[in-house]
């Protein structure tokens, strides 16, 4: 989606910096609270043609640092069983090269294939999650909650958690 088409309220969501995810390197460490996450081709903005998977941790249940960590988890196995969560499944898939992705996605012929994970924390994800993944589209992500916010609409405040940058 194009920057000028973006709704009012995306501009308030502050992603963190992406991150490669190599398969025996070092992990980012998310915070541990909620937010949305999404796993692009690359580093630039989130856009339609980099955005591989897209999901929250709402909080209620787990955190992005709970949330990632179980990906990170389940990344790192040679196989996965095929009862997996789908999206889990298909990263995978993707992870050990067993899924070719469009060739707008500049990644064709990439082995192991470019990995990169990048958040934003917000109280409230899942109302902003079936939004995101409209204006997205993410490959990976099949299931489409409901949208939450209009396009003309900006978030309240109070529901924009900001974290301190620093150590870890």
């Amino acid at each position: 989606m194009a920057p000028e088409a973006q709704p009012r309220w995306y501009a308030q969501l502050v992603w963190s910096k992406p991150e490669a995810i190599t398969p025996s390197g070092k992990w980012p460490v998310a915070p541990d609270r909620s937010g949305l996450y999404a796993y692009t081709t690359n580093t630039k903005p989130l856009s339609m043609m980099n955005c591989l998977y897209l999901g929250k941790a709402d909080g209620a249940a787990t955190s992005l640092r709970e949330r990632l960590r179980h990906y990170r988890q389940g990344l790192e196995k040679p196989t996965l069983p095929p009862r997996t969560h789908a999206g889990l499944f298909r990263l995978h898939q993707y992870w050990i090269g067993k899924v070719k992705l469009p060739a707008y996605t500049q990644t064709a012929g990439k082995t192991p294939p470019p990995l990169y994970l990048r958040w934003t924390v917000v109280a409230i994800a899942r109302e902003l999650e079936g939004r995101l993944l409209e204006m997205f589209d993410p490959i990976f992500n099949f299931d489409m909650p409901e949208p939450g916010w209009e396009d003309y609409e900006l978030i309240d405040a109070r529901y924009l958690l900001r974290i301190k940058r620093g150590r870890r």
